[in-house]
């Protein structure tokens, strides 16, 4: 191998690593969580609701935050052994002014790679509410409290420590291999970690977005935004179909706010493309009287053919990762479908 590629797989093999230290942190906080911690809490009189929510809403967010970012420093440490800079994250305090637009446009097109991930999880007979319980985050009336601290746990928790892992650290220290390539890997990385294959083809799609979002923005709190907003929509519509008594009712309710989504995001998506991608914003870019305007110094410092780069991408740590992602995902989905199965002929 020539040094670029030396760099290039060592680096993939660094975040191979980093993710299989997330994969083992994940998986034993679950465990924890799912089952020692309701233990713990039966010595807690039920009297005492408020104190049990606040546990139980503040160990998972402490649990899931640590499950991130503590990755994140290994991923600096492994980079750093291997004889290479760790690129920090783009973070400066400054939001662009077309973030609204983006929110609605990706969160649109979200939602529209979401329904085609379900119609093909429901031609499969697909269904996770049948093994898998549907998360309850709030009580039956939900209090004020209980939103409050459902939101920091649905939204702002995941927003923040997923994207400084998956945009603000594998993403940036791919980049001098190529803005696409990075984009590509950390979206890749980034679908395949949620394991479930109702999620995964909509979260890589979002993946390529807010990824593309980090490179040209230059900035993680645009991505940690929009990821959180994204969730609380998500959010909005679980608590408006558990709540809501009246079927029908209920489902008029989510439509009516997934039409509006529609309809803002494309919109934003229309007066985004006008903004950036025109002909003359394009003619801008390739530079006045015939004259190139500098090359984006993030493009490609260090170049790979496309041949090689998905090669090397097949580094042991990094093949351990995706297997043991896509293990769990085929695991989960056969249990599910021969649930659904059992459950339909015993009904």
């Amino acid at each position: 191998m020539n040094p670029n590629e030396t760099y290039y797989r060592r680096t993939v093999s660094a975040i191979g690593f980093a993710l299989l230290i997330w994969f083992l942190l994940i998986n034993v906080f679950g465990v924890l969580y799912s089952y020692v911690l309701p233990q713990l809490f039966m010595e807690i009189p039920h009297e005492k609701e408020v104190l049990l929510t606040l546990l139980n809403r503040g160990i998972y967010a402490a649990g899931y935050l640590f499950c991130f970012m503590f990755p994140v420093f290994f991923l600096k440490i492994f980079i750093r052994k291997a004889g290479y800079s760790y690129r920090p994250m783009y973070a400066p305090a400054q939001i662009s002014p077309w973030l609204p637009l983006m929110i609605l446009g990706t969160v649109a097109i979200s939602f529209s790679a979401g329904y085609l991930n379900s119609m093909l999880m429901d031609f499969i007979g697909y269904d996770l509410d049948v093994l898998v319980a549907t998360p309850q985050a709030a009580s039956n009336d939900p209090k004020v409290y209980e939103l409050i601290l459902d939101f920091i746990v649905i939204a702002l928790v995941p927003g923040f420590c997923e994207e400084f892992l998956f945009r603000g650290a594998i993403l940036s220290n791919c980049l001098p291999f190529g803005e696409g390539p990075a984009i590509l890997i950390s979206a890749l990385t980034f679908s395949l970690m949620h394991q479930n294959a109702a999620q995964i083809f909509y979260t890589f799609v979002a993946g390529l977005i807010l990824g593309y979002i980090y490179v040209k923005t230059k900035s993680i709190w645009n991505c940690v935004l929009l990821h959180a907003v994204n969730n609380f929509i998500s959010y909005v519509e679980t608590i408006v179909a558990q709540h809501i008594k009246d079927l029908p009712l209920a489902v008029t309710y989510v439509t009516l706010i997934e039409l509006v989504i529609f309809l803002l995001g494309g919109i934003s998506i229309v007066i985004l493309i006008q903004r950036f991608f025109s002909k003359r914003d394009v003619q801008l870019r390739e530079g006045f009287f015939g004259r190139s305007l500098p090359q984006n110094a993030e493009y490609a410092q260090v170049p790979l053919s496309r041949e090689r780069a998905v090669k090397l991408f097949k580094a042991p740590s990094m093949v351990i990762y995706l297997s043991l992602c896509v293990a769990e995902t085929a695991l989960l989905m056969l249990l599910v479908i021969l649930g659904g199965k059992l459950i339909g002929m015993l009904g």
